[in-house]
Order: C-alpha cells, then structure tokens, then sequence
C-alpha cells in the first residue's frame, strides 16, 4: 500500500476497528420475511437501505455518533473514511440535529450527510462488497466509474410510416368545383405541413438519446455539464459511457424502458364526420361541450399570423356513449353526414397518413438537356397537386394501456383552378407553357392525450366544397370536417423484450 494514500490508509484503519455485527438484529425496523433468499452483500445492504425508520430524532448529536447509531439500528457495516472528510474541511464531531418520520434509512442517511456537507466537501456514501462507506463525493464517486458499451442500433432503425389512401364514396366526399382563384399555392405558409410530424434522422435521435441519459442518470456528473467524471460518446451505434455501477444500472434501465414502448403498437380508428357547425354545437350543448374549430381561412387566413382564440378548443374529448350518440344523431340527419376509415394498426411513434385526395399533375418547370449532337431541348418537371382530406397521426402508447399520445394533424385542401401561363425561362421562339394551381387550405395540428375509456374529437375546418375567396364572408350554413379517433395499445411480443 501506498503510505501516501490517505485514502486507503484511512480505510485500513476504520475497518480494523470495526466490531463484528449481525445483520439479524434489527431492533428499530420491521424484521425481513424468513423465505428472504440469501443474496449478495451489495443487494443485501441495498436492501436494509430501504427499510423505514418508524422515528428518527437527532438533536445536536456529533456526526460520529450518529454514525455509531445509525450501525446499531439499521445492521449495516459503515465506514467512514475520516482521513479524507477531515481532508475537506469537516469534523469528527460536526453537530447533527434532524427530527424525520417514517423514512427511508437510505433517505435519512443522506440527510444527514447533506446536512453537515459543505461548498467543499459534499459527503455522500456508496456501497462497496457490502460496506456503506462514507465519504467526500469527488473522492468517492469518481474511483468507482467504469466504462460500458451500450448497443442502441436497434433503436437507431427507423420504423417505415404508413400512407393509407381511403376511398371513401362521393356523396360523402364530393368532388370540387371550379371556381375563380383565390391564392396561388406558391404561398407555402399556407398549404405546407409542419415539420413536426416528419421522422426524426439517426443523428437526431442519437442526440436526444444522449441528452435523456444526462438529464435523468445522476445529472451532476457529467463532464460536458459540468460534473467531474462521467462521460457518454457516440460510435457506430453504439454509446461508450463512463459512470459508476448505480449510474449503469439506471441507463440499463431507462433503455429497457424506451425499447419496450417502441415495440408497442396503437390501433386508431377514425371517422370523418361532415356536418354545420350550429348542428354540432346542438349536438354537443347537451354534454355542456365546445365545438372544436380551426381557423377559416375566409376569415382568419393560416398565412395571415392571426393567432387562435384561447376559447375555441383544438379538440375535446367524449366518451365512448357520448361518441357514439353523436354518431347516431348525424346519421338520423343524414347517413353521408358520417364515414369510417380503415383501422390503422402502426408502431408507436411511426407515422400513419390517411387522405381521400384527387391528385393532378402540373408541369412546374422545365429542365434543359444538353444533346450530344450541341442541341438543346427541354423536358418539363411535374409536380402534384391535390384536393381534398388528409389526416397525419403519429401516436405513442402506454404499456399500461392507459391512455394514448397522439400528434395529430387534419389538412383540407382545396384546388379552386389552374392557370397555364408561359414559362419564364423559355427560349425565344418556343410556346412553352407551365401550370400555376390556386389552392384554398387549411390546416390543424395539435398534441392530445387520449384516454382508453375516451374518444377525441378535433377539426372543425370548412370541407372542401365549401371554401371560398380569402376576401368572401364565411356563409352561415359552412359545412365543417370533425374528425372521432379513438386510440388503444396494443402489446407485442417484442415489447417484453
């Protein structure tokens, strides 16, 4: 042994005075059951550690004697390394005073460790073959890192989305008319889906990965926040990561806890529901619920900044009676008033897009080609426009089946015309001609918590057939898009992994 090493001199010293001890004699705490089976010494103490306390009274008592006290009640070894607390500024005989209830004897001990810590020796303890030693945190936490691999390609592997094209029948969905143009698609404010729902890259996820393990596995220890010896690097799917055994216990954890939600699946159901919005307020006034509705692009355009008014909900929830009652009432109505999409069955966190759109190609520009014989021609570059409904659900399950995380977003588009005008770019002499779509859009995206025992309903946002001119008044009678999903987890074997 090194005489220099107060550290491991004051080890050697502690432990040959300390008294042989039963871990059998518990005279302040409940006793274990007898079929406890034996384990080893680290679980063992780990487990006396989490026994209660039924009082705990300490009134200026010297911090040695607590020691002395806490080993007569709890049955644990503890050894204080004096030579390195008297190092960092603190005495044998610090004065205690605490008063607890019915606590954790891993709570109290900390405690009162916390309680005699200073800005310059923080005291912590840590379990070694069975010892709780005590001791300063700078001096004990980082002798006991260890470097691991973690293999996390598994959940680096992107779940394909799902695109379900529905064919709902035409008197629900009826084709749009034209009509005289209103604005040019080529606003993209206006008609672009927020990015909020595309999937994430691997470098993306990768960085969140990291970001979480810091932020929930023991935060001040990391060197890139400011800690003194836990580091966590990237490489080839795998994760390299420097922390002590109770650190890489809890990011083998919180691993096994991310890989089982990912292999958990949501089945969603949705019905389109195609009502006035007076008929669903009638509706809806019985249960004292809102009407959801979305911002009309008549009178608050999406491009135009005006923000929505905190009184009209996003979406409201139902439950499944109230649901169903709903239904019925617009059916009675009117039996296109209603129309059920596909089941969608999707991996939580993959993206699932269900949309009724009639698709036209446009040309929007042209691209020249070089021949080899030093002429020149042009080829024209489609690009597609659509009308009508599309609803993008990304949802995440429980695997208690409580409840489901969905981010949601309805989009109503409507193609009011196209205009064919001739191409910027042409040459001299040519006729060539490109498509500029006038589009009427409008969009609704929103996080909501589904309850199992409920439905969600959202939308509210003028159908296609109805949008008119940004400058034209909304009519009174507006026929309105109200979407019904209901969401449940779905366990697979996987997701017991």
């Amino acid at each position: 042994m090194d005489p220099k090493n107060e550290f491991a001199r004051g080890m050697v010293e502690a432990l040959t005075q300390m008294p042989e001890r039963t871990l059998d004699v518990l005279p302040y705490l409940t006793d274990p059951p007898p079929d406890m089976p034996l384990e080893p010494a680290d679980e063992r103490t780990g487990r006396l550690l989490q026994r209660k306390l039924p009082e705990l009274r300490l009134d200026n008592i010297e911090f040695s004697d607590v020691v002395e006290y806490f080993k007569d009640v709890s049955g644990c070894d503890i050894l204080p390394i004096w030579p390195a607390i008297e190092r960092g500024g603190l005495k044998r005989n610090e004065k205690v005073s605490v008063r607890l209830y019915n606590v954790k004897f891993s709570k109290a001990l900390t405690i009162v460790l916390d309680s005699i810590s200073s800005p310059t020796c923080h005291l912590t303890y840590v379990i070694d073959d069975g010892i709780i030693v005590i001791g300063p945190r700078s001096d004990l936490i980082p002798r006991r890192a260890v470097s691991k691999f973690y293999d996390i390609r598994d959940l680096l592997t992107p779940q394909s989305d799902a695109a379900l094209p529905v064919v709902v029948p035409s008197e629900v969905l009826p084709p749009a008319a034209s009509a005289a143009t209103t604005k040019p698609a080529t606003q993209p404010d206006a008609i672009a889906v927020d990015g909020g729902v595309q999937s994430p890259t691997e470098a993306e996820v990768v960085k969140d990965l990291i970001a979480l393990i810091r932020e929930t596995v023991d935060p001040g220890s990391w060197k890139e926040e400011g800690g003194d010896f836990a580091t966590i690097r990237s490489l080839f799917g795998q994760l390299v990561i420097r922390q002590t055994p109770e650190g890489h216990r809890d990011i083998e954890r919180l691993l096994a806890s991310l890989r089982s939600r990912r292999y958990l699946q949501v089945s969603t159901e949705v019905r389109i529901l195609r009502c006035q919005e007076k008929t669903m307020e009638a509706v809806l006034a019985k249960w004292e619920k809102p009407a959801p509705k979305s911002k009309d692009p008549r009178s608050d355009p999406p491009w135009s900044g005006v923000p929505r008014s905190p009184s009209v909900p996003a979406g409201i929830l139902l439950s499944v009676a109230q649901a169903a009652e709903l239904q019925q009432s617009l059916t009675r109505l009117n039996p296109a008033m209603v129309a059920a999409l596909p089941r969608v069955l999707c991996y939580s966190g993959q993206l699932a897009t269900v949309s009724n759109k009639k698709v036209v190609t446009t040309v929007q520009d042209y691209r020249m080609i070089q021949e080899a014989a030093g002429g020149r021609r042009y080829e024209p570059v489609s690009n597609d426009v659509s009308s009508g409904y599309s609803l993008k659900l990304r949802a995440h399950g429980d695997p208690d089946d409580k409840y489901v995380g969905i981010l949601a977003e309805c989009v109503v588009d409507k193609l009011r015309g196209i205009d064919r005008i001739a191409w910027p770019g042409r040459p001299e002499g040519s006729n060539l001609v490109v498509d500029r779509p006038t589009i009427d859009s409008t969009r609704l995206e929103s996080h909501f918590g589904i309850p199992t025992d409920q439905v969600l309903l959202m939308g509210g946002m003028p159908s296609p057939e109805t949008l008119a001119g940004a400058l034209d008044p909304p009519p009174a009678d507006t026929q309105r898009v109200y979407f019904l999903i209901s969401a449940r987890t779905v366990q697979t074997p996987g997701a017991a992994r």
